[in-house]
């Protein structure tokens, strides 16, 4: 190359050409939705979550997953890239879907029944990464049973109170056990 300028070289590297891949996001770029394979679990268990292209590409394609439950229960994702609670699962090249698990973990309160919310997160295109639209079907909600019963049993077989003859109101003191915590306000009617 040549320049008009003094001083000025124009170099080159030692091979001039340029690979670049050109999407035509009307045909070419997959939509991603998101299915479970169940609609209900019990905490303890874990429920499986398939990402799914509307079409196969020829490159790997990074899809992220942001998930959010209810305040009593925590969650351990496994089946890709975790951060926090948001995952990211690679489809490989040539394939359709890829596949996730979210365990919900047990705990020993007595709570009300939960849930998991699991979200395809939009494409963000500063990433790098290959395009995709988020489709349609791109959240799902599971609802998780507890199985941390509750049961209530006086501390002793029985209580008395002694009451004068005239008295009116005389409280009778008595005690409660529960076999586990309870994240509920429990009222007892007797």
């Amino acid at each position: 190359a040549t320049s008009s300028l003094p001083n000025v070289t124009w170099t080159f590297v030692s091979n001039p050409v340029a690979t670049m891949t050109i999407y035509n996001h009307n045909i070419d770029t997959p939509t991603v939705n998101l299915f479970a394979a169940t609609s209900q679990i019990t905490e303890g268990q874990d429920v499986e979550f398939i990402v799914r292209l509307s079409r196969t590409i020829t490159v790997d394609i990074p899809i992220t997953l942001d998930l959010t439950n209810d305040v009593y229960r925590t969650l351990t994702l496994s089946g890709g890239t975790v951060n926090g609670k948001s995952i990211q699962v690679t489809v490989p090249k040539g394939a359709q879907e890829a596949r996730f698990k979210v365990t919900v973990n047990n705990n020993e309160l007595s709570d009300d029944d939960g849930w998991i919310k699991a979200a395809v997160r939009d494409f963000d295109p500063l990433s790098g990464n290959p395009p995709y639209y988020t489709g349609l079907a791109s959240e799902v909600t599971n609802s998780v049973g507890d199985d941390d019963s509750l049961k209530l049993t006086f501390t002793d077989n029985r209580y008395a109170v002694k009451v004068a003859f005239d008295t009116v109101g005389q409280p009778l003191p008595f005690k409660l056990h529960f076999n586990r915590a309870s994240s509920r306000i429990i009222t007892v009617y007797y």
